[in-house]
């Protein structure tokens, strides 16, 4: 940004890496040779040359004189140019904390220090000079935040240390003294059901990731923290022999082959800031990519300085109707804990139902136990509404509702309130589903349309990957060929989860002729989808599957030995769920 105008971005990818190492770079003159070496080492020395020539002249030509020095034989980003640099003020902020002698002022530091690190340096850049850079910045960063959860929770502000432990836990899931401070912090807010689910949290990422329990000392910390709600984790299960574990680029797969999507996204995102806000739906099979695309997009609206809040549907929990946009209200109140107290008493106590920790503001009469009557739940969705809109008048709000596919009713109706009422606010809602689980009847179907009609909601269907896309991944995971980049698409059709997961399978043997695997995680996806279905259409399936990819109806009727009406009723329940698509 130069003042108030944003600079166009650079043509390439190359281009932009190089801007960036020069800068980073900067206190040194770098020879062209070794420029070109580091950037288009895989071409000759002619083009190699050529081509860092381009890149400077794109560079010089974007920023203006007075920041490139160049001359035939070095390069060098001039370090006494006038620039405000992310990076340098974070790792200013770092050394003076160290150096303050006063533990509160090195605390300010440090508080600086975090809010400037808006996300993971240059994501979505795997060159090795940056993964190296990245790697040490997260260091740091989380370096900050664990000084900074210990001395908030000796100062007692538990809605700090929980917010500093959030952080650092999103990306550090494995710290079992991070996960016991936010429990500890939980308890102080009274929210005992948050700390008794942050424990279960704990439990499961250690038997995800690890395989192992929890260690003794943070078993004895988690009964004295939870007392009477403590239970104990159920036993790892052994790791599957033969399935090897996730390395190197696959750990966190390249994003690949989203450019429209994710414009999209930023257009929108732009009128949300302009003060326009409204609603995005993605809708996608299972496994299409559609949670990657939310959460590369929601790490650009931190990085450009928004607010982000997650909450998620899940198909066990659609008795707790709310759950989700409790998550959502919890996380925005552990990052701007002077909102909530603000609010008048009234919203405060609407508040209280859906997040125990607000329960010192005494509750409204529940009345006799039944169905919530319509007026009270229009209460709730008033103070829901006024806590996002003085949340998007600090600063841009991204909510992201993940598979909404298995929300309620209410919820879907609590989404459609929001949807109205967050039109004039920086706010934007994302909501992703999977059309397959519902039909035309559906709640969400009608409430998609409803939106789309009013005006007030977008939809983006999300389709698999391109063959083009899948090359990419390739490229930059298994350096695999163009041959192998079409069996790889041919096998999973695009299917970005499936993609990765084999992936992932041959990342210790090198892809050999024949059948590609079915890695076992996608065997259970599969398994679940299949467990959605009644028992007739899932016979069916099974006999179609015997007779290929392409069948006869007539033929797996006869096989099946089963009648006409009976074969369509499964057959019309195989192609609304997405099992099957009508040949010619």
């Amino acid at each position: 940004r130069r003042g108030n105008e944003v600079l166009p971005p650079l043509a390439t990818h190359k281009t932009q890496s190089l801007l960036a190492y020069l800068i980073q770079h900067r206190h040194r003159p770098h020879s062209r040779e070794e420029l070109a070496a580091l950037f288009w080492g895989d071409r000759d020395d002619v083009h190699a040359r050529h081509s860092l020539a381009t890149a400077l002249w794109r560079i010089r030509r974007l920023l203006g004189e007075g920041y490139l020095l160049a001359d035939p034989a070095c390069a060098q980003f001039n370090p006494a140019g006038s620039f405000w640099l992310d990076v340098d003020e974070f790792e200013k902020y770092l050394s003076a904390s160290r150096k303050e002698p006063d533990e509160k002022r090195a605390a300010d530091h440090l508080r600086q220090a975090v809010d400037l690190y808006r996300g993971d340096f240059l994501e979505g850049f795997y060159d090795d000079w940056c993964l190296e850079e990245r790697y040490r910045l997260e260091a740091l960063y989380l370096d900050a935040l664990d000084r900074l959860v210990w001395w908030y929770e000796a100062e007692a502000d538990a809605w700090a240390v929980l917010a500093c432990a959030q952080k650092y836990l999103a990306h550090d899931p494995l710290r079992e003294d991070i996960h016991l401070a936010a429990m500890r912090a939980r308890v102080a807010l009274g929210d005992l059901a948050g700390a008794r689910y942050q424990w279960q949290l704990c439990c499961e990422t250690r038997q995800q990731e690890l395989h192992l329990p929890p260690s003794p000392e943070m078993l004895e910390q988690a009964e004295q923290i939870l007392g009477a709600r403590f239970t104990l984790p159920l036993p790892a299960e052994p790791l599957p022999v033969g399935v090897p574990p996730p390395r190197g680029s696959l750990e966190h797969p390249p994003f690949v082959g989203r450019t429209r999507e994710m414009d999209a996204l930023r257009a929108r995102w732009e009128e949300a800031v302009r003060g326009h806000g409204g609603t995005v739906l993605i809708g996608g099979e299972a496994g299409v990519g559609k949670t990657r695309l939310a959460e590369e997009f929601a790490a650009e609206v931190r990085w450009r300085g928004g607010t982000v809040a997650y909450g998620r549907c899940y198909e066990p929990e659609r008795v707790l109707p709310y759950q989700p946009l409790a998550e959502v209200l919890r996380g925005l109140a552990t990052q701007e804990e002077a909102v909530v107290p603000a609010l008048p008493p009234w919203v405060r106590s609407e508040l209280a139902r859906l997040l125990p920790e607000l329960a010192p503001w005494p509750a409204l009469p529940e009345g006799p136990a039944g169905p919530v009557q319509p007026e009270r739940q229009a209460i709730l969705f008033h103070a829901i509404a006024m806590l996002l809109r003085q949340f998007a008048l600090r600063r841009p709000l991204l909510i992201v509702l993940e598979d909404l596919h298995w929300a309620s009713d209410t919820m879907l109706a609590a989404i459609h309130y929001l949807a109205r009422q967050i039109v004039d606010v920086c706010a934007l809602c994302l909501g992703t589903f999977r059309p397959e689980e519902g039909g035309e009847a559906d709640a969400l179907t009608r409430m998609e349309a409803e939106l789309a009609r009013e005006g007030l909601a977008q939809h983006l269907t999300l389709k698999p990957l391109s063959l083009e896309a899948i090359s990419e991944l390739v490229r930059h995971t298994l350096q695999g060929g163009a041959d192998f980049a079409h069996r790889l698409y041919a096998h999973t059709e695009g299917n970005a989860f499936f993609a990765i997961q084999t992936l992932r399978a041959l990342a210790e043997v090198p892809p050999q002729e024949g059948p590609l695997p079915v890695p076992g995680n996608v065997r259970a996806l599969i398994e679940t989808r299949l467990g959605h279905l009644t028992p007739p259409a899932r016979d069916w399936i099974a006999c179609a599957a015997v007779a290929g990819r392409t069948f006869d109806f007539d033929v797996v009727c006869r096989a099946r030995g089963v009648d006409e009406e009976a074969a369509l009723e499964a057959l019309d329940e195989l192609l609304r769920q997405g099992f099957l698509r009508e040949g010619s």
